[in-house]
């Protein structure tokens, strides 16, 4: 912002955070990598994420409260560098969450919220030319 206005000085000297942005947030990764066989490397990794409680802005429309959940995700590939299989998984725990406060900006004020994808199971075949 290049000039703000004074009162958004005042309504965020009001609140105990910034809008939008979780007071508490962490991810943690693991990546692991093997040979197996001739010319093929298993690959795992994965991580955790959480994100902690936030509000989606000021006054009582946009104080609508979202974030504290758990995202979690495992992959495991197969393959060389030119073809490989991969199965993954993603919200290993199937944790439900409001990643957003405000599901479309078209209709304000009637309690939406965009969910966390739900558990997804996905297999793929990767191949580089």
């Amino acid at each position: 912002m290049t000039e703000p206005s004074p009162a958004l000085f005042v309504a965020l000297a009001r609140m105990s955070q910034v809008p939008n942005i979780a007071r508490y947030a962490g991810r943690l990764g693991a990546d692991y990598r093997r040979d197996v066989g001739r010319d093929l490397e298993l690959r795992v990794y994965g991580w955790a994420r959480y994100v902690g409680r936030s509000r989606l802005g000021v006054g009582p429309v946009l104080g609508e409260e979202q974030g504290n959940y758990l995202d979690t995700a495992l992959t495991a590939r197969v393959g060389r560098a030119s073809l490989g299989v991969t199965l993954g998984v993603t919200n290993l725990t199937d944790s439900v969450g409001n990643r957003f406060a405000l599901g479309t900006p078209f209709q304000v004020g009637s309690g939406q919220i965009t969910p966390q994808r739900p558990r997804t199971v996905r297999i793929g075949l990767d191949a580089a030319f």
